[in-house]
């Protein structure tokens, strides 16, 4: 559950979302193509005992389906974890691979705090 709170404004939204326990190789995010929203995700390697780091990209695809450009490469430790936005003015969608599985979330929000929400990743 999400909960979203301004000053003296009390609780402003609520939701549920589901929870996925099986991760993936590859996932697909759609974001909101700048302000007053920004789209954020986190990306967390599940996998403890192996002693290989995992290696993730976040790529840029239009809503045509053409890659614009690779975003950032990401090595994780096992357990690591990685939080990051969106850049502003950007639109289509993300694509999120990695060479073993991951788990995946996406927010979506206003920069003043009014509006928070789960994107959730496809596989």
């Amino acid at each position: 559950m999400e909960i979203s709170t301004a000053p003296g404004a009390g609780r402003v939204s609520a939701s549920m979302h589901p929870i996925s326990d099986t991760p993936a190789t590859r996932w697909v995010l759609p974001f909101a193509p700048g302000a007053p929203y920004f789209t954020g995700y986190a990306i967390v390697n599940p996998n403890e005992l192996l002693t290989v780091q995992t290696d993730v990209t976040v790529e840029l695809w239009s809503s045509e389906g053409t890659l614009i450009r690779s975003l950032e490469t990401i090595s994780l430790a096992p357990r690591g974890r990685k939080a990051s936005l969106v850049p502003d003015n950007l639109s289509g969608y993300l694509v999120i691979r990695s060479n073993l599985p991951i788990h995946v979330s996406g927010a979506i929000g206003t920069y003043d705090g009014r509006l928070l929400e789960q994107i959730p990743a496809l596989r």
